[in-house]
């Protein structure tokens, strides 16, 4: 060990000049799925880790909007921020109080690998003045440099080279393992020690340095520390345990990081702002108030930031007496362009130049609604009537969503009862039914429970009333959808269409099929998209030069609305169908956007947009001014895991978890239990052996939404799908029958005596499943499986030709699935599909093509941003 140590000089002042804190550029990190590949931080990244350190320079508190995309995480900053200043980590320590905290917030940083040689070469002038004068430092340092000496500690680890050999990246630790951290807990809490340089300490000489790997995890020794604060520990004397209170020989942070975005506010509730008065006030009473540190808060939602700079923050830095009580200024806040969640992405927004852009608006009793049930919704709070508040919320909201309809309330009844089943529909259709909020609502009257607001509460109930009579007889959103989309059939260029939800367009496509002269232009002359496959579909057509003459927006989410028109090249005419409310509700949105430093890219586009709106919004005044804040929808839904397509044995039982979402399962029904501090830190576990406390990775929309993001799913087919065909293609050949009809008819038979409790579908669609052989060489771009879409069906299928389960699984995992992906939303599909890769990702990734292999850990990263913890596990009623 004394040899492996001496590489660095004794003359400390031969050693290069360190690198100032903040040096960001150039600093060479890997994917954990691609490891071979040396990359570098993203823009936005560094310029959130440049604020970062203005915070900490100055003294002074401010808030970043991260926006449109939401970040991966906010802990991976520190972390970021602490290897910028490994070079001088004797000179200047960083130490940093995360709120809020949760045991998943280190996910972002177990994708990134650190080059060792970087950090052998990087911390090499500190080890020098540590050897020089030994400090505190000293433990941090030699761990950090022994792995440069990865194989010399005289262990014959075969198994470690081959696997070194097969992923160049096991000698590279991942940024998580190099940043000490604890997370405070209402038990206490959560030692990091075991964590540190997990992977690679058993193949070099630090191994055997109990007191090196002791002082580099010692929050008052080492040089970086990360103290996470769990929403339900803001108590003194937790923080004092943890070692963050002077008095007792704690640490004081140089900086507290406000993790404010959407992940984070679920984490503290709907009672978010009184978790951060609380907290705010126990780091005073921790600190003197003028000694509190500054706050850096991140969020993703623009009435966050409001808030933020003009009520919260500012609270704060008035405590800290950075301001006077009289000074009426906000604090100051920036916008970061984040065009990808990921902080190694090097894309820059650049949008195009709008050609032409027209809003067709409509409803001014829906904007009159609104306006009223944002200032009864007021009242009722003020009177402390929360739950009669909730309701006219929640109505208020309902009657925006059904007028907004691209058909009557009827029709899309008729679809959910065509279309879905059981718990999935109920989920679906739960945003846009009337009578829940309404009779709620009418029982408060009934009741007398709405006091002095009572004449407010029943006048908003007549109006709600009228609105849903016009929406079920003459709805105007599907009059303008209809005359709009008419109008487009007409033209010879081709457009798309794009709704504000996967669901919304499933509705169009139904009801458009049901009229011959418009089904028939639907994929050629229009194409309907949600607003994910938009952009996809977008940068697709920028490289085909398919050339969309127009893009028509039905009812777009404000920031939906603006990701997309931030495409560098969009169509030349740009029509956006709204409701006034909406309208509304985007004009001020940008009005704010325009305000924040850091919005110079795109303010020639926000300029535009709000000058259209402005201009339709004419005559129609509008004084509540939280007119776009109003509380969304409760997030609680279901994951249906007992439908006919999933697997699963036992009894059905209902499993309720932190994140707002239901699972309902059987007793058999695999799930992915995770747990941070292992090696694999997602195992196989059925759901009757969960118990409260568990953490468990669920696949909900926001998951599927987010692997979409990951994983950049196309309209091309997956290159596993030409082996699919072909293997089809060439066992459909030993079937008896002279042609396919009559092979169809073999294999169908054959499929129902393998399984004769399966419901078969006809002849016609089995003839369609083997009538494959012209596909195994089509353009990947042209392809689209023709597979079973039921599973069952499908290995029923793949068992009747012959061929394995285990390649069957495979084909579907990687050809069929991926294909479909493109459209699919389902929680229970991905569930099926990513449960293997998350128990087994080396085994999988394994059995893919070299160029796929990433895919999986893409997955896997994706998984560990959507960790719930089980609340409840009981068997279902009845």
């Amino acid at each position: 060990m004394a040899g492996a140590v001496m590489t660095a000089s004794p003359n400390a002042s031969l050693s290069p000049a360190p690198e100032p804190a903040g040096a960001y550029t150039g600093i060479p990190l890997r994917r954990r799925s691609a490891p071979q590949d040396v990359q570098h931080l993203g823009a936005s990244a560094e310029e959130v880790l440049h604020r970062f350190d203005e915070a900490i320079r100055s003294g002074t508190s401010e808030a970043l909007l991260l926006w449109p995309q939401r970040p991966d995480g906010v802990a991976v900053f520190h972390a970021l921020a602490a290897l910028g200043r490994i070079g001088t980590c004797d000179q200047t320590p960083l130490a940093t109080l995360l709120f809020p905290w949760s045991r998943g917030v280190g996910g972002t940083q177990r994708t990134l690998l650190v080059d060792r040689d970087f950090l052998s070469a990087t911390t090499l002038p500190a080890l020098n003045r540590a050897l020089s004068a030994p400090g505190p430092v000293f433990g941090y340092l030699m761990a950090l440099h022994s792995l440069k000496h990865v194989f010399s500690s005289g262990k014959k680890d075969k198994r470690f080279k081959a696997k070194l050999e097969a992923d160049p990246g096991v000698v590279h630790p991942t940024l998580f393992e190099i940043t000490p951290q604890h997370g405070v807990q209402n038990s206490g809490f959560r030692p990091y020690g075991d964590q540190f340089l997990r992977r690679l300490r058993r193949h070099t000489w630090i191994g055997d340095q109990s007191a090196h790997i002791e002082a580099a995890t010692d929050p008052s020794k080492t040089p970086f520390f990360l103290f996470g604060v769990h929403a339900d520990a803001v108590r003194v004397k937790l923080l004092r345990d943890a070692g963050l209170d002077p008095r007792h020989g704690g640490r004081v942070p140089d900086i507290v990081l406000l993790d404010l975005t959407h992940r984070g506010r679920n984490r503290l509730g709907a009672g978010w702002r009184q978790s951060l008065t609380r907290f705010f006030a126990t780091t005073c009473d921790l600190y003197a108030a003028s000694q509190a540190p500054p706050i850096l808060a991140v969020t993703d939602d623009v009435f966050v930031l409001r808030s933020l700079r003009w009520e919260i923050i500012k609270d704060y830095e008035q405590r800290r007496g950075t301001r006077g009580a009289r000074d009426k200024r906000p604090e100051a806040a920036r916008l970061v362009l984040h065009p990808k969640p990921d902080p190694l992405e090097q894309e820059v927004i650049r949008p195009g130049a709008l050609s032409a852009l027209k809003a067709e608006v409509y409803g001014s009793d829906v904007l009159k609604i609104v306006e009223s049930a944002l200032k009864l919704r007021r009242a009722l709070l003020a009177s402390g009537d929360d739950e009669i508040a909730d309701a006219v919320t929640t109505a208020m909201q309902v009657a925006q969503n059904l007028i907004g309809l691209p058909g009557s309330p009827k029709e899309f009844h008729d679809f959910l009862i065509e279309n879905y089943e059981g718990y999935e529909r109920q989920k679906m259709g739960a945003r846009y039914d009337p009578l829940a909020p309404r009779s709620r609502i009418q029982s408060a009257l009934q009741q007398g429970l709405a006091g002095v607001n009572h004449k407010h509460l029943s006048q908003f109930l007549d109006a709600y009333d009228k609105l849903r009579k016009i929406a079920d007889s003459d709805n105007p959103g599907s009059k303008l959808f209809d005359k709009c989309i008419s109008e487009l059939v007409q033209k010879s260029t081709r457009s798309i269409v794009v709704f504000s939800s996967e669901l919304l367009r499933g509705f169009a496509e139904w009801r458009l099929d049901s009229d011959p002269a418009i089904s028939r232009h639907v994929g050629r002359k229009l194409l309907l998209v949600d607003r994910r496959e938009a952009i996809e579909e977008l940068e697709l057509d920028g490289q085909e030069l398919k050339l969309f003459h127009r893009i028509v927006f039905v009812e777009p989410f404000p920031d939906d609305l603006l990701h997309v028109l931030m495409r560098p090249w969009l169509p030349q005419n740009v029509i956006i169908l709204a409701n006034l409310a909406l309208a509304e509700q985007a004009r001020r949105r940008i009005h704010i956007l325009r305000d924040l430093e850091g919005a110079a890219p795109i303010l020639d586009l926000l300029a535009a947009v709000e000058t259209e709106f402005a201009r339709v919004l004419q005559g129609h005044s509008v004084e509540v001014p939280d007119l776009d804040t109003p509380p969304a929808l409760p997030r609680l839904g279901t994951l249906d895991l007992t439908t006919a397509s999933t697997c699963g044995s036992g009894s059905p039982r209902l499993i309720r978890t932190s994140g707002d979402l239901e699972i309902r399962a059987f007793d058999g029904s695999e799930m992915a239990a995770y747990d941070p501090e292992a090696l694999q830190v997602f195992s196989r576990k059925v759901a009757k052996d969960l118990v409260p406390g568990d953490q468990i990775c669920v696949f909900s929309s926001d998951f599927v939404s987010m692997a979409r993001e990951k994983l950049n799913l196309s309209a091309n087919a997956s290159d596993i799908l030409p082996l699919y065909h072909k293997a089809v293609a060439d066992t459909v050949q030993e079937l008896p029958g002279a042609d396919m009809t009559s092979k169809a008819h073999a294999l169908r038979a054959r499929m129902r005596e393998n399984n004769p409790d399966l419901e078969l579908p006809t002849v016609q669609a089995v003839r369609h499943w083997i009538d494959v052989a012209a596909l195994i060489d089509a353009p990947r771009n042209e392809v689209r499986p023709q597979a079973p879409r039921n599973r069952q069906h499908y290995l029923s299928f793949m068992s009747a030709l012959g061929i394995s389960e285990d390649v069957a699984r495979h084909y579907w995992d990687w050809g069929i699935f991926w294909t479909r992906s493109m459209r699919i939303r389902s929680g229970a599909a991905f569930h099926q599909v990513f449960m293997g890769i998350l128990v087994d990702p080396h085994a999988t990734a394994s059995r893919l093509p070299e160029a796929r292999r990433h895919d999986v850990w893409r997955i896997y990263e994706t998984a560990e941003h959507h960790v719930v913890t089980v609340e409840s596990n009981e068997l279902e009623a009845g």
